[in-house]
C-alpha cells in the first residue's frame, strides 16, 4: 500500500430505480473505502445527494498505489465499454475520449450556443484560414479523390436541406453568399442573386457524369411520390416575395433563335431554338 492511511480503490455506484451506474476511482492522499467519499461526477453526485436511498455503492478493487487505481479503473471501463453503454453515466473509458449515448438535451444545446456566441466565439473578429486564398491544384485533386464514391444518406441529405431552407443567395459583385432574408436585411452594397461566374461553376460541377442521377431514371413509385407531394402545393407569401425580388434584379436576355426576351434563369426554355445564347 502507498501508506498506512491511504488506500486507493475503484468503486461503482448503481441507481436502483433505473439500473444506471457509474464507475470511478479514489486515490487522494489519506483516502479509504470507508471515508464517505461519493464521486467527482457533476451529473451523478447531485443525484446521489438528492436521493441516497436509491443508490448502492460497491468496491470493485483495492489498489496499492494511485497509478494502479487509475489503471484498474480504465481497464474496467474498457471491459464494459462504459462510454457507449446506455446504462452508464461514464462519458469516457478512461482514455480521454469522451462519448455521448443519445442526443444533447435542448437546454444543453442552447447553453453551448450561448457560450460560443458573438465575442465568446474563438474565431470572433478573425478571418477564416482560407480567406483570400485558393487551394492548389494538387490539394483540389486530393479533395476530389477523397470525395469519390462517398454516399450521402437520406437522413444526412434531409439535414442539409433543412439547414439551407429559407436561405437566399446575394452578391456584391465580387463574391456570393447565402443569408436568411426574413431574419436579416441585405447589407449595403449587396443584391439578391448569385454571381454569374459562380452559377456557371456550380452548373458545370453538376453536369454529365457529375450529376447525382446520371445514367439513371426515377422509378415509377418515386415519380408518383414526387407528383403527389407537389399537388396543391403553393408558395408562402414570403417565398413569393423572394422570387419577385430576385426576378426583378435578374438581367433580361434576347434569344437569338426566336427573338424573345427572357430572364437569365430561364435559359433552359430556349435550348430548342438551336441558337447560341
Amino acid at each position: 500500500m502507498q501508506s498506512n492511511n491511504t488506500i486507493p480503490f475503484v468503486y461503482k455506484w448503481t441507481e436502483i430505480s433505473t439500473g444506471m451506474w457509474y464507475i470511478g476511482a479514489r486515490f487522494a492522499t489519506g483516502c479509504h473505502p470507508d471515508d464517505g467519499y461519493i464521486c467527482s461526477s457533476k451529473i451523478v453526485k447531485p443525484k446521489i445527494l438528492s436521493n441516497p436511498s436509491d443508490w448502492v455503492r460497491e468496491i470493485l478493487a483495492v489498489c496499492e498505489s494511485p497509478a494502479m487505481a487509475q489503471t484498474r479503473e480504465s481497464e474496467i471501463l474498457l471491459e464494459v465499454n462504459a462510454a457507449k453503454d446506455p446504462q452508464s453515466y461514464n462519458q469516457t473509458n478512461g482514455d480521454g475520449k469522451f462519448h455521448r449515448c443519445g442526443p444533447h438535451r435542448s437546454e444543453s444545446i442552447s447553453k453551448m450556443k450561448m457560450l460560443k456566441a458573438g465575442e465568446r466565439n474563438p474565431m470572433y473578429g478573425r478571418p477564416g484560414p482560407m480567406k483570400g486564398k485558393k487551394h492548389k491544384e494538387e490539394s483540389k485533386k486530393r479533395i476530389g479523390t477523397a470525395q469519390k464514391g462517398r454516399i450521402t444518406t437520406s437522413e444526412h441529405a434531409q439535414k442539409i436541406s433543412q439547414s439551407l431552407t429559407g436561405l437566399s443567395w446575394i452578391n456584391n459583385g465580387i463574391e456570393s453568399k447565402r443569408i436568411d432574408i426574413p431574419t436579416s436585411s441585405i447589407p449595403e452594397g449587396w443584391r439578391l442573386g448569385m454571381l454569374p461566374e459562380h452559377a456557371e461553376k456550380l452548373a458545370e460541377s453538376r453536369k454529365g457524369e457529375n450529376h447525382w442521377n446520371y445514367g439513371q431514371s426515377h422509378k415509377d413509385e418515386t415519380k408518383n411520390k414526387i407528383s403527389a407531394s407537389l399537388k396543391g402545393r403553393k408558395d408562402s407569401p414570403e417565398v413569393c416575395l423572394k422570387k419577385k425580388l430576385s426576378n426583378a434584379l435578374r438581367p433580361k436576355m434576347i434569344c437569338l433563335g426566336c427573338g424573345k426576351s427572357y430572364l437569365s434563369c430561364h435559359k433552359r426554355y430556349h435550348l430548342s431554338c438551336n441558337a447560341p445564347l
